[in-house]
This record gives C-alpha cells, structure tokens and sequence, in this order.
C-alpha cells in the first residue's frame, strides 16, 4: 500500500482534501500510516490513543490496523489546531563518548604536564 501511496503522491496532510478519491484511500499497516503523517511509528501508535482514527481488523491470531486518508486528515486539521513540531534528536551516546573522552584527555595532559613540567 505504501507503494501504491508513492505513486498517487500522497502528500502530508496540510489542506482538506475534498476529491472523492481520498475519502476512500487506505492506510496499512501502522508504517504506512506512520509514512503518511511523516512520523514515526511510534509517534502514531501514541497519537492513537490520543484519537487518532485507526481501525483494528480482528483475525484468529493478530489484528491488522488501517486507517482512512480522509479521517486523518480531518483528524489532523481539526479545530485548526496544529500538531506539534517534530522533535530534534537527542544526542547520541557516542557524541557524548567523543566529548567525554576529549576532556578525559585534556585533564590528563594537564596533569601530566603539572607532575613532570610543575
């Protein structure tokens, strides 16, 4: 479905659309929906339980999710309200790795230089 989304060039949701067309277009599973909002699957699956209009389909085993192009928009435009920015990536272990080692260096070369210069 994702690829099928790539082709009709699906875009963020920024405007209402009111063609016939996206009132039918289906979102599945969560990595499609996640593509769709331009979030992570992680984002979404909270936005779910903060309303966002996703549909379980029951099986024996496992549920499947979809959702309707139309209600996340309507979803996403509702009371004019803007969702939230994403988020700037926290800095990674090893950046904070390279900053720790740097200053481990240059207090042991300022130790180094105290002992044997001092």
């Amino acid at each position: 479905m994702l690829f099928a989304a790539a082709l009709l060039n699906i875009r963020t949701p920024s405007k209402l659309r009111t063609s016939r067309f996206f009132s039918t277009t289906l979102l599945d599973p969560w990595k499609a929906i996640a593509a769709y909002l331009k979030r992570d699957e992680s984002t979404v699956r909270r936005w779910k339980k903060e309303g966002l209009p996703v549909h379980r389909h029951l099986h024996a085993k496992k549920a499947s999710v979809y959702a309707y192009v139309s209600e996340i928009d309507l979803w996403w435009n509702k009371d004019g309200n803007e969702l939230e920015p994403p988020q700037p990536a926290a800095r990674g272990w090893r950046e904070r790795l390279a900053w720790s080692l740097a200053i481990l260096v240059a207090v042991a070369a300022g130790w180094i230089t105290a002992v044997f210069l001092g």
